[in-house]
């Protein structure tokens, strides 16, 4: 794959708030994008991260409960019935190697994301998390484990589009009355200092 395709593959892993419940991911399609994990760069290469894979129906409800989509966007950010992800990747910092680190998190569910594009699916990075009630769901002590990330996964039906942003304009992204994700970016001009 060359710089373009590279940069297409970028363009299209966008988060995905709605998803065609019908299709389910394996457990096997899971490990292998876990597997990836071992592969990305490590803050003092301490592999922090633990990872708990969930695609069944009960466990996908579960999780759903546990998490925020995109709250900016108010109702519509949630995925409606029939439209939830299929699976989940709950990311867990591993306490007893030390603090959470972001560089860790960011660069292995990215890593992830970019995957399950190429499978054919589509994610979305969830920050939002009610921590206690999923700890307790997993069956995990927050003493051990801080989750500090959840990945949804499934056969994305949004459409998005990234669009430039005028200088010092608006970041919010937005959905449209076709319900098409808009998504605001810096030019690369207003980037570079």
């Amino acid at each position: 794959m060359g710089i373009e395709g590279f940069r297409e593959l970028l363009k299209a892993s966008r988060s995905v708030r709605r998803y065609d419940n019908s299709v389910k991911i394996s457990r096997e399609e899971l490990m292998e994008l876990i597997e990836l994990s071992r592969y990305c760069p490590s803050a003092n290469n301490k592999q922090r991260l633990r990872f708990r894979a969930i695609n069944d129906e009960e466990g996908c409800r579960n999780v759903f409960s546990n998490v925020i989509f995109a709250g900016s966007l108010g109702k519509d950010g949630t995925p409606s019935p029939g439209e939830e992800p299929s699976a989940y990747i709950v990311f867990l910092n591993d306490n007893s190697v030390g603090p959470a680190r972001g560089e860790d998190i960011g660069i292995c569910a990215e890593a992830m994301l970019l995957a399950a594009n190429l499978m054919g699916y589509a994610g979305c990075m969830l920050g939002s998390i009610k921590k206690d009630s999923l700890m307790e769901y997993l069956g995990l002590s927050r003493e051990a484990y801080e989750p500090v990330l959840v990945l949804a996964l499934g056969k994305g039906i949004e459409k998005a589009e990234i669009e430039d942003m005028e200088k010092d304009g608006d970041t919010a992204y937005y959905r449209d009355e076709d319900r098409v994700h808009h998504v605001p970016k810096r030019r690369l001009g207003d980037i570079l200092i």
